[in-house]
């Protein structure tokens, strides 16, 4: 993608294009050098220009969508977790302590801040079910935490065994 943007910023220079070449390449950096070398016509590079901006538009959109997605599913496991919880206490939801960082994500204290971190307060919700302080079972944190749900819970008869 470096290559690309420098090549639609107006740069030429195989040497310099090549630079900006990501570690991962297998091509030896001559075989680099000798591609990116060439005739640089206005239709391709409007084309490449066209594609480019496609590219981005799509990926930003497939990131929401995820996004969403996941926000979606999180919040599934959340009402499962509930129901969970009030099946156990005569259809009682006790409060559930919260703890949030600064991106109000849920994080265990031996875990610092995440991009990941799940929007849920998993490990708050099996001590509400379990009365074990998960955090030091599952130190890696929340998005972790759901992993052992199936160990540690089971929904009413009528809804079947979470998965």
């Amino acid at each position: 993608m470096r290559i690309i943007n420098a090549i639609l910023g107006g740069e030429r220079d195989a040497e310099k294009l090549a630079d900006l070449c990501d570690v991962r390449v297998k091509a030896s950096r001559e075989e680099i050098i000798k591609s990116l070398e060439g005739f640089w016509s206005k239709e391709h590079l409007f084309e490449l220009s066209q594609c480019y901006q496609m590219l981005a538009l799509c990926a930003a959109h497939v990131y929401q969508f995820h996004n969403k997605m996941i926000k979606e599913c999180e919040l599934e496991i959340e009402k499962i977790l509930q129901e969970i919880i009030k099946s156990q206490n005569g259809g009682v939801l006790p409060e559930v302590k919260k703890k949030l960082n600064s991106k109000n994500r849920y994080t265990c204290a031996s875990q610092s801040a995440s991009k990941n971190d799940i929007s849920i307060d998993v490990v708050n919700y099996l001590f509400v079910l379990t009365q074990v302080d998960t955090a030091y079972l599952v130190p890696k944190g929340h998005k972790y935490a759901v992993q052992v749900l199936p160990a540690w819970t089971v929904l009413p008869a009528s809804a079947g065994r979470l998965h």
